[in-house]
C-alpha cells in the first residue's frame, strides 16, 4: 500500500508541534493589508496584522490558496510514489478547495496518475478540518489506505462542531458580514454572539450580552450537555483563538475536568483572525455515531 500524504491549508490552525507529529504538507493563504500580500503563517503573524489594522484603519482582505501552490505540494508526493489527502477551508468559504480541484486536473493532464490524490471538502474551518486531519493521521495509523480514510472523513463531516464567541463584531462589521447598524447596537449592548459553523456556512446562535465569560459559559453549557449524553468523540477537542489568552484559561477551567485528554490549545492564523477579530475564541470537537440529532 502507497504510503499518504496528509495535506491542509493555513486555516487548520494546527500548531506546529502538531504539523509535525503528523508529518503535515501546509500550503498557505494569502493575506492583502496596506497594498502588500502575506502568506498566512510564514511572513505575517495576526499580532502583527492586528497592528497594522490598527495603524492604517485598513481591514485585511484573504486570498485563496493557489492553484500552482496545490500542484507543487501534489507533484511533490506524487514524485515520491505517494497517495495525497487533502482537506482544508470548506468550498463554501472559499476558493481554495475548488483550486485544490485544478491542481489534481493539470497533474492528470500531464500524464500523472491521480487516482490516489483524493480531496475531502471539510465543510468546515479553522480547527473543524484540524480535528479531521487528527483523525485522518489515527486512521493512517491504523493501515487504512487513502479511499478509506477518505470514506470515515465523509462520515465524521456532519457531526463536526465549531462554535466560538466574538468580542468584537468590528472585524465582523469590516467584512461586510453584519450591518453598520448591528455594529453599533451590538457595541452598544455588549453582546457577544456566539457563531456556529455548519455545512459550508457561519451561522448565528445566542447572543449572550454583558462579560464576554457569558458568551463561554454558553460553550462550556453546549459541550457539558453533548458530553452527559454520551455524543463527545473523545479522541482530539480543541480551543482555538485569537489572542484571548484570559477566556483560554476561563475555558480550560471549565473544561479540563469534563474530557480526558484535556483540549488542545491551538491559535487562530492571519485569515481566520482577520474574519473573526481578537479575543474571539471557540470550542471544536467531534459527536461519536451515537448522535443522530441536528443542533
Amino acid at each position: 500500500m502507497k504510503k499518504i500524504q496528509l495535506i491542509s491549508d493555513s486555516t487548520c490552525d494546527l500548531s506546529p508541534l502538531l504539523v509535525k507529529k503528523v508529518d503535515l504538507d501546509i500550503v498557505a493563504l494569502g493575506v492583502t493589508l496596506n497594498q502588500k500580500t502575506y502568506l498566512d503563517g510564514i511572513n505575517l503573524t495576526p499580532r502583527e496584522m492586528y497592528k497594522l489594522v490598527e495603524e492604517t484603519n485598513e481591514f485585511p482582505k484573504t486570498n485563496a490558496a493557489t492553484p500552482n501552490a496545490f500542484y507543487e505540494r501534489f507533484k511533490k508526493a506524487l514524485d515520491k510514489n505517494m497517495a495525497v489527502l487533502y482537506t482544508g477551508l470548506g468550498s463554501g468559504f472559499s476558493k481554495t478547495f475548488e483550486n485544490a480541484h485544478l491542481a489534481k486536473n493539470l497533474l492528470e493532464d500531464e500524464g500523472y496518475d491521480v487516482s490516489d490524490v483524493v480531496l475531502v471538502d471539510s465543510k468546515n474551518l479553522s480547527g473543524g478540518s484540524g480535528l479531521l486531519i487528527l483523525k485522518a493521521n489515527l486512521f493512517k495509523e491504523q493501515g487504512l489506505n487513502v479511499h478509506e480514510i477518505a470514506i470515515k472523513l465523509e462520515e465524521l463531516i456532519p457531526r463536526v462542531r465549531v462554535q466560538f464567541v466574538i468580542d468584537t463584531l468590528k472585524y465582523l462589521h469590516l467584512g461586510g458580514r453584519v450591518s453598520g447598524l448591528s455594529n453599533f447596537v451590538g457595541s452598544l449592548l455588549k453582546i457577544h454572539p456566539i457563531i456556529k459553523v455548519r455545512n459550508n456556512k457561519m451561522e448565528i446562535g445566542q447572543k449572550p450580552r454583558g462579560k464576554l465569560e457569558k458568551g463561554l459559559d454558553v460553550l462550556v453549557s453546549g459541550f457539558t450537555k453533548m458530553k452527559e449524553q454520551g455524543y463527545i468523540d473523545e479522541d482530539f477537542m480543541f480551543i482555538t483563538h485569537t489572542e484571548s489568552f484570559d477566556a483560554l484559561n476561563y475555558l480550560h477551567a471549565k473544561l479540563d475536568e469534563l474530557i480526558t485528554p484535556i483540549p488542545i490549545s491551538t491559535e487562530a492564523g492571519c485569515v481566520i483572525s482577520s474574519h473573526c477579530g481578537p479575543k474571539c475564541i471557540g470550542t471544536l470537537y467531534i459527536l461519536n455515531e451515537n448522535y443522530k440529532g441536528d443542533d
